[in-house]
């Protein structure tokens, strides 16, 4: 739409382990939470959209110039 500025996000799925290690030797417990990349479920890829910023009107009002036509581009090759 006129006015909004678009973008592609991704988020990759995360899955949490929680658990307890525990040591029988001289009864040491220690508690930890680890997260990391889930295999269960996909990524999720979202396009979002939102309001133009100021900065980014005068932008895409501005001029700017496009890249010059390479020398000799405008030459015709005879096909045989």
């Amino acid at each position: 739409m006129p006015g909004e500025v678009s973008w592609v996000e991704l988020r990759p799925s995360r899955e949490r382990v929680e658990g307890w290690f525990v040591s029988n030797k001289d009864d040491h417990r220690l508690h930890a939470v680890i997260d990391g990349p889930s295999r269960a479920v996909p990524d999720r890829l979202m396009q979002r959209t939102g309001p133009m910023t100021e900065t980014e009107k005068q932008r895409c009002i501005a001029d700017r110039p496009t890249t010059t036509t390479p020398v000799g581009a405008a030459t015709t090759i005879p096909l045989n």
